[in-house]
């Protein structure tokens, strides 16, 4: 792959994170405070108050909800946004509009299709695709989407809007081939209408094309989830794992977690269906504990039996919580005991929580992984071991549910793993199992890791090797960065200077910069960690990515608001007739 591609996947990565990241994990919480609030075991059944929990929770459950149901109307939004930098309405109203007519032409078209095509005759509206009399092929493939019957093709369908979007807005925002008697048209205007023919063309590909991949996806989710033990888990570890310092596992990921290969999941307390390993999982919980709360034991049961892919979130979960933070332990005990300062101790110690709260590994990962390929190799190996857990533990337990849960993060831990699954449910036990081999796995990475780092001599942040003095650019940028307000004005004369900067982006945890010169930049890691970053890394080409961890994106926000107000500074004095 070169260069220019891999930048472009890279950027098509970020958009998808930017989706999950932005609305996803607020859904989830809601949806597990809601069912918490509901519960007679718990809030709900507190005397005098119970009923007010119980209020409340019903409407935050509901709201929750509404985000996960419609999580591919939201994904579209986001994507559009995400490719044109996050700055300007326009791809955002583009991608609404673009979602909501393709999928509308989708219902419409195939009526035609289907009915007269096809040669089912009982379809005669929208609304007969969705019945399995009218429709008994093919009735599969369709789903309701925000009242229009229409194809099944979910968050995958959505990213392909948002991408399609982003380039209607690029190319044609600025349009001026229209006659002056049609120049209201011309510009942003003109993007509706192109909008209306790329719909048009997509639901006609679609048209042909969907009823193959649909009935390929279902089929292949079908044998993964009945012959996937072992072998799925570990593929999508190993490939996640091993792609993350570049942003490729966004995209392998993607299989899984937004397509039915990931799990297809009907709540028939909300009637609706829910696709892929992001959305199924909350779902999951939430349905199984309601209909605990309602005593339909033997139909929660039925679910619990049925885990479909929901181990494949696992060793993520375990990873943030367990063996990361058992790095670095491993990794600060190697540092010698006179360079463990105060501020090498806060720095290891806010990087562990981060990574513990949100569930995200880049912030730790990061400080070892372009250090040393020993201990990324071991970092691969060991996720990918850890990944067949779920399935060790199903056949010695005889208990397919084991380890089957979506708790990213502590705060989810808490209300999903500890509250609903051990108290709720009462699978106290899998709680046990989960901080027994959570203990285990801490130590393992620890000593593993302290062993290969005194061994090998590995040089990681405290045992960095003495350097020369510094030079006077590091003078200024040790001065700058030491005032937060002044941050930012040093990293663009690292960067090289203000012409030198091309483009500004952030994924979950690392600053994205494309400059012009990459040779005016300073590449030093101890540079970058005086502004704040854990490193900086060569993203070929003319990109570079500084690791920040989860405050990245105020970060990229201050540089981008600094770079842009100095940006019109400079035009107003070189254009004498620049008002204020």
């Amino acid at each position: 792959m070169n260069l220019k591609n891999l930048d472009s996947v890279q950027r098509f990565a970020k958009a998808m994170l930017f989706a999950v990241t932005f609305i996803l994990p607020f859904a989830a919480i809601m949806i597990s405070l809601g069912t918490i609030g509901m519960s007679p075991m718990l809030l709900g059944g507190i005397p005098y108050v119970g009923d007010l929990f119980a209020f409340v929770g019903k409407y935050l459950n509901v709201g929750g909800w509404v985000i996960l149901a419609n999580l591919p109307f939201f994904f579209a939004l986001c994507v559009a946004s995400s490719l044109t930098g996050n700055k300007q309405a326009g791809p955002v109203i583009i991608a609404g509009l673009f979602f909501l007519m393709v999928h509308k032409l989708i219902g419409e078209m195939s009526v035609w299709y289907f009915g007269s095509i096809k040669g089912f005759t009982d379809i005669q509206a929208p609304m007969d695709l969705l019945s399995p009399i009218a429709n008994p092929e093919y009735v599969n493939i369709f789903q309701d989407v925000l009242g229009m019957p229409t194809f099944r093709i979910g968050i995958v369908g959505a990213i392909i809007v948002g991408i399609l979007s982003a380039r209607i807005w690029e190319k044609y925002k600025t349009f001026d081939k229209l006659p002056m008697a049609l120049d209201f048209f011309n510009g942003q205007r003109f993007c509706v209408f192109v909008t209306f023919i790329y719909a048009f063309i997509m639901a006609a590909v679609l048209m042909v094309v969907w009823p193959i991949v649909g009935d390929g996806l279902d089929a292949f989710s079908i044998w993964a989830a009945q012959n996937g033990d072992y072998a799925a888990p570990f593929s999508k570890a190993f490939l996640e794992t091993a792609l993350r310092p570049i942003g490729l596992h966004h995209v392998t990921n993607a299989v899984w977690e937004y397509t039915p290969i990931g799990g297809e999941f009907y709540s028939e307390l909300k009637d609706m269906t829910i696709i892929g390993l992001h959305q199924v999982g909350p779902a999951r919980l939430d349905e199984i504990v309601q209909l605990f709360n309602l005593g339909r034991i033997s139909d929660a049961q039925a679910i619990l039996a049925d885990p479909m892919m929901n181990k494949m979130m696992f060793y993520q979960d375990f990873h943030g919580l367990f063996t990361l933070p058992g790095a670095a332990l491993g990794m600060y005990l190697a540092i010698p005991k006179e360079r463990r300062t105060a501020k090498i101790k806060s720095i290891y110690l806010s990087t562990t929580l981060a990574v513990v709260f949100t569930g995200f590994s880049e912030p730790l990962e990061f400080m070892f992984v372009f250090a040393s390929p020993v201990l990324y190799g071991v970092n691969v190996a060991f996720q990918s071991i850890i990944s067949m857990m779920p399935d060790f533990f199903k056949h010695m337990f005889d208990d397919p549910a084991m380890m089957t849960w979506y708790f990213r993060g502590l705060p989810n831990l808490l209300t999903n793993y500890l509250v609903q699954v051990g108290f709720i449910l009462g699978r106290w036990y899998e709680l046990v199992i989960l901080f027994g081999t959570g203990v285990i796995w801490f130590l393992i990475y620890g000593v593993t890791f302290n062993f290969i780092i005194r061994k090998m001599d590995v040089t990681i942040l405290g045992r960095e090797k003495e350097d020369e003095a510094e030079e006077a650019n590091d003078s200024f940028v040790t001065r700058m960065a030491s005032q937060s307000n002044k941050r930012v004005e040093a990293m663009v004369h690292v960067l090289g200077g203000l012409d030198n900067i091309d483009t500004i982006d952030n994924c979950m945890t690392r600053l994205r910069l494309s400059v012009h010169d990459k040779s005016k930049v300073d590449m030093s890691k101890k540079t970058w960690q005086k502004l704040g970053a854990l490193d900086v890394v060569d993203a070929g080409g003319n990109n570079i990515q500084a690791i920040y961890g989860a405050s990245v994106s105020n970060i990229k926000i201050q540089l981008e608001d600094y770079v842009d107000e100095a940006r019109s500074q400079t035009s107003n004095v070189a254009n004498p007739l620049a008002f204020e």
